[in-house]
């Protein structure tokens, strides 16, 4: 249910002209911005896109509460961001920025549901970049029969610096001690015949973990999923990918690649996962990386 606006709740929307209002106009479409958990939709905002205090339907269907971050999360959730694309509309693209700057110690719990109707197509687009603290964001999305969804996310952050990289004005904010770790889950289910197409960038951003499980749940349902992390100074930078085809006649792709420079630390696991008796499955998942320096490291697991 859409929210009114909260008098006690901080003036997200001037937060919102300066975090996401440039990103919007660049890209000529509709923005939210989600400021320290604090959601903002901008006047004029599309129907598909609207802000929830109460717990809305299907909150947490995906998502399991035995998972440590998902339950913290839960327990310091202020508002969801939902974004709902009625059977046979065409939505987006849609732009999310999220940020953070409530400084080194803060926890930001961020919630975003999607839901794209039968026959409905979306593209949304989010930007992360926390400023500091812990960033904690749970997304789920549930792509009903026929829908397809196109998602952009690249998360990003202060740089940190390593012992012997010149300082730049970027860097220097990692070495003033900004500390920066975000934690994303994001949990998709697939309907049948539906499509979900999924782009993870990872740049330079201290501590960044992200994590994505695709369930592909309906006959003909198909995922295309690519990513790449650029990870240097002291950066730490972890995909992992699980797909699971619960249905016959199912098709994933997943092509990842990894660069870490001077002393970034680029981690990937990829699971795809077929249950006995599932029938004519197409699945192939690739991971490649490039060591830039003698003290990167790359740990890689495709399964």
């Amino acid at each position: 249910r859409p929210a009114t606006p909260d008098a006690d709740a901080p003036d997200a929307s001037n937060r919102l002209d300066g975090w996401a209002a440039p990103g919007a106009r660049t890209l000529d479409c509709p923005a939210a911005g989600v400021v320290d958990g604090v959601v903002a939709l901008p006047a004029g905002s599309p129907p598909s896109l609207a802000l929830a205090r109460s717990l809305p339907p299907g909150l947490g269907s995906l998502a399991p509460l035995d998972d440590a971050f998902v339950a913290l999360n839960a327990a310091l959730l202020r508002d969801v961001l939902v974004i709902d694309v009625p059977a046979n509309a065409s939505g987006g693209p849609l732009l999310v920025q999220h940020r953070t700057r409530a400084g080194l110690h803060a926890q930001a719990a961020t919630r975003v549901l999607v839901r794209v109707g039968r026959n409905a197509r979306l593209t949304l687009l989010e930007d992360i970049a926390p400023l500091g603290g812990l960033h904690n964001l749970v997304t789920e999305i549930v792509l009903e029969a026929g829908a397809q969804l196109r998602h952009w996310r690249a998360s990003r952050g202060a740089p940190t610096v390593a012992t012997h990289a010149p300082a730049t004005a970027d860097r220097a904010a990692g070495a003033a001690g900004v500390a920066t770790t975000s934690i994303a889950r994001t949990f998709v289910a697939v309907g049948r015949d539906a499509t979900y197409q999924g782009y993870q960038q990872v740049e330079a951003g201290h501590r960044m973990r992200e994590e994505l499980h695709v369930a592909l749940a309906g006959d003909g349902a198909q995922a295309h999923l690519a990513g790449v992390a650029h990870l240097l100074g002291r950066d730490h930078g972890d995909i992992a990918l699980r797909i699971e085809h619960r249905a016959s006649n199912t098709s994933s792709t997943s092509t990842y690649r990894g660069i870490a420079g001077e002393r970034g630390h680029f981690v990937f696991k990829g699971q795809i996962h077929i249950p006995e008796g599932v029938r004519a499955i197409d699945a192939a998942l690739t991971n490649k990386t490039l060591l830039l320096s003698n003290a990167a490291e790359v740990d890689t697991r495709p399964e």
